[in-house]
């Protein structure tokens, strides 16, 4: 039997096109773990058949740039049934005693087998692993998610509550529009950043509930479910494993779309449950150039999850499993009314979490994040580094730029702000002429 390394050895010489075929055709050499038990690859484990069949790949690419100065129609289709061969087998995975495709492998088995005890895990402060917080920012775009959000029908989440049985676990995908909106509103002003909900025409198993598209490009996916599972101090003091489903599904999504041979990569990804809380997974992959693989080398986790009965730090919506009493059959319900039912109008620990996630992509990627400007009629320029919100409010915020005696109040609907200032016995009230567009109150400054 020829030599399979020697064969792509010589790769790059079009006499050699029809011996590497030869060889490539020749299922012996390994193209299924059971078949190869018996052939040169026996010592070989999963990773490193994997290594190899990409390197087939590359010889395949190479040849058909060659076939193609030929007009070999014959010699084309040939290339072609071997890539269609080998995309199969690149992206294989061994579970149990037998392999099975990566898109079909099981979440908690795949975690099991390529994280638990083989990569180091750990729980992080969000502020240690993540950009600092921007909490005037996360203000004023929590201040327009609550806009939006009232254009946002939750009707469906109140009558699917209620027809739940007592002890069932929500339909998970009731939640995905407002989750959607909700991280949307977390990037308002940073167009680098797009988020949408997975892909309905996909039938693979490996997609994301939530994609995150960073300059057009897919990347970070995150994962949505109905519940997590609690830390326990005694079996999994950090819940990391508890959660294997969750997380396994998030690293096989990255295994089986987002790596790119020949570099380290790292990813941020949300793991939210229903719109209650929210997670961030980071994993950092190193590549193996003597397999040509990727390896997880670490993953951690923000904020901490918690014991059982003990509430989630990272909050989205607070009394999220009040919503029965809160509104009527016949009420007519929104998202806003959903996030305002605890009464209160400040950003959410999630939310503010969220907001330095996206600034965290934006730093990954080399993106100057935005930076917010005011300014009068006049186009005067006023400093905001010490702003702070006196008062949050549904439909507006109280700001407080500094130590002048005024305050600025701003509404959602067109980001206007009024000064509020003390003259004599009166309040006088002086406009404030915004940025144009959407976004009106932020505008792109590079550091």
């Amino acid at each position: 039997m020829e030599n399979i390394e020697e064969a792509l050895k010589t790769a790059s010489a079009e006499d050699d096109l029809q011996t590497i075929l030869r060889v490539l055709e020749n299922k012996s050499v390994g193209f299924k773990r059971q078949e190869a038990a018996a052939g040169p690859f026996a010592d070989m484990d999963t990773a490193a058949l994997t290594g190899l069949n990409i390197r087939m790949l590359s010889v395949i690419k190479r040849a058909q740039q060659q076939q193609g100065h030929t007009g070999d129609s014959d010699l084309s289709k040939r290339l072609s049934l071997i890539e269609e061969t080998m995309q199969h087998m690149v992206k294989r995975h061994k579970t149990g005693y037998t392999e099975t495709p990566l898109h079909l492998a099981d979440e908690g088995t795949l975690w099991q087998q390529e994280v638990q005890g083989k990569a180091a895990c750990n729980i992080a402060k969000v502020d240690e692993m993540l950009q600092p917080r921007q909490s005037f920012l996360a203000a004023l775009r929590y201040l327009s998610l609550l806009h939006e959000g009232q254009k946002q029908d939750a009707r469906g989440i109140v009558a699917m509550k209620r027809g739940r049985k007592k002890g069932e676990a929500d339909l998970e995908r009731d939640y995905y529009p407002h989750m959607l909106n909700i991280f949307q509103a977390a990037a308002v002003g940073q167009p680098e950043i797009q988020f949408q909900l997975e892909d309905p025409a996909s039938a693979d198993s490996a997609r994301p509930d939530l994609r995150c598209f960073v300059h057009d490009v897919e990347s970070h996916p995150g994962e949505a479910k109905a519940r997590n599972v609690s830390s326990n101090p005694i079996t999994d003091p950090d819940g990391i494993h508890n959660n294997k489903e969750a997380f396994g599904k998030l690293h096989k999504v990255i295994r089986a779309k987002y790596l790119s041979p020949g570099r380290d990569q790292v990813f941020f990804c949300p793991f939210i449950v229903r719109i209650e809380c929210c997670w961030i997974a980071k994993f950092e992959y190193d590549w193996d150039n003597e397999t040509e693989t990727h390896r997880l080398r670490s993953c951690c986790f923000c904020p901490p999850i918690p014991a059982k009965e003990l509430p989630p730090y990272g909050v989205l919506c607070k009394q999220l499993d009040d919503m029965l009493t809160h509104f009527g059959a016949q009420d007519i319900v929104s998202l806003t009314d959903v996030l305002l039912m605890a009464g209160d109008a400040s950003p959410t620990p999630g939310f503010l979490m969220l907001v330095q996630y996206v600034a965290t992509l934006c730093h990954l990627h080399s993106i100057a994040i935005v930076q917010l400007q005011f300014k009068l009629h006049n186009q005067q320029t006023l400093d905001i580094s010490q702003a702070h919100v006196l008062a949050y409010g549904h439909k507006s915020l109280v700001v407080q730029l500094g130590v002048e005696d005024a305050v600025y109040k701003g509404a959602g609907v067109g980001w206007s702000f009024l000064k509020l200032q003390h003259i004599g016995s009166s309040l006088q009230a002086d406009p404030l002429t915004m940025l144009p567009h959407y976004w009106s109150c932020a505008q792109q400054v590079q550091h």
